[in-house]
């Protein structure tokens, strides 16, 4: 063993090449698995509706093929509806950003003027923003740069595109990939299972819980929090509406699909609306703010205990751990990956420590 460690230490280099070559090769299989595992959600709920209309004939011996294109095409459809929705509102929002900046700033800084002790603040804003002109200053900065005969920037766009096509081979890959999984996901099942009982008997029990706990906790994740971040884009837009805020529609799409993310995300799209607002109004800014303040207050206390927090059984502390352990580590997947995780562990720590309890308490009535 101590031969095997030194080796893997004076070849780690190689080592490392060979285990980045495979962590490449295996990607597309990884994406087609985690495709698979979101499809598989739509596909079991699909699944029972065409069983109930179509009980018997052809029609019901080509329930899986039928119902998995029928998944993937409501998937697609969702998809297509989001991004139909948001990059329109999200290029309105840079747009918007970009020419009513001015209006924004000269918001501010009257509001900073008309306190007397942040007046000075308000004039030293006023100063650096009026030795910027945005769209002269990056014009002359783009033509010096293409005048200049530098083409690094060539070589960069021939990287960016390099990853882009890599990614777009994996991603169709992972597609194909995941087809098959899930037209065979029983006998893949089962094969599994048989692999565990020949190889591992001793703990297949065990093991099977273990996977049926996980699997449990980022389901019930993704379809929780999915709903709550429709229900809180909802909520700010019936708020918006009543006390009749500007860009209500684009801000609700905005918080809700940012709010996927879960804690920070509804704070990254509110804090969007925000600005948007400003430019218009400091006074409707604030009431925004407010707004937004109360409707996620509901939302924590009522809607997302309820939605996602009963089907994760996750205290709040923990869920606060994984984000932040989870975006530390790996960003905004990070965080989505980590709280179901956190979540299964949890679970089965809480059934061992009852099962270890029971365990114990039996052995002192034994004793007594």
């Amino acid at each position: 063993m101590a031969f095997v460690v030194y080796l893997l230490i004076y070849y780690w280099s190689k080592v490392e090449n060979i285990i980045v070559m495979f962590g490449n090769a295996l990607a597309p299989l990884v994406v087609g698995g985690i495709i698979a595992y979101a499809v598989n959600i739509l596909l079991t709920f699909i699944e029972k509706q065409y069983s109930h209309i179509f009980k018997s004939g052809r029609m019901a011996a080509a329930r899986r093929p039928v119902c998995i294109v029928l998944s993937y095409l409501l998937l697609i459809l969702i998809i297509g509806v989001v991004i139909g929705i948001v990059v329109p509102q999200l290029t309105s929002c840079i747009s918007l950003l970009i020419s009513q900046s001015g209006a924004a700033v000269d918001q501010v800084v009257h509001l900073l003027q008309s306190v007397p002790s942040l007046a000075k603040y308000g004039t030293m804003l006023e100063q650096n923003m009026n030795g910027i002109h945005l769209n002269g200053e990056l014009v002359q900065k783009a033509l010096h740069i293409l005048q200049s005969g530098n083409t690094g920037w060539i070589s960069n766009v021939t990287v960016v595109l390099h990853k882009v096509t890599g990614a777009a081979a994996s991603l169709f890959i992972g597609l194909f990939f995941s087809f098959y999984l899930l037209s065979g996901k029983e006998k893949l099942a089962r094969q599994s299972r048989r692999v565990i009982q020949i190889y591992c008997p001793s703990v297949e029990k065990k093991l099977i819980e273990i996977l049926r706990v996980f699997n449990q906790s980022f389901r019930s994740f993704i379809v929780g929090q999915v709903k709550d971040a429709c229900v809180l884009g909802i909520m700010c837009f019936v708020a918006m509406m009543i006390f009749r805020m500007p860009y209500a529609g684009m801000i609700a799409v905005i918080i809700a699909v940012t709010a996927l993310v879960p804690i920070v995300g509804a704070i990254i799209g509110a804090s969007v609306g925000f600005i948007l607002i400003l430019s218009t109004s400091v006074t409707k800014a604030v009431i925004f703010l407010i707004l937004f303040l109360v409707v996620q207050q509901i939302d924590n206390n009522v809607t997302y205990p309820r939605i996602v927090g009963g089907s994760i059984g996750l205290p709040g502390i923990w869920v606060l751990a994984a984000v932040t352990i989870g975006g530390s580590a790996f960003g905004v997947l990070g965080m989505l990956f980590f709280i179901p995780l956190f979540s299964a562990i949890y679970k089965l720590l809480q059934t061992d420590m009852r099962r270890r309890e029971k365990r114990k308490e039996d052995a002192d009535m034994e004793i007594v």
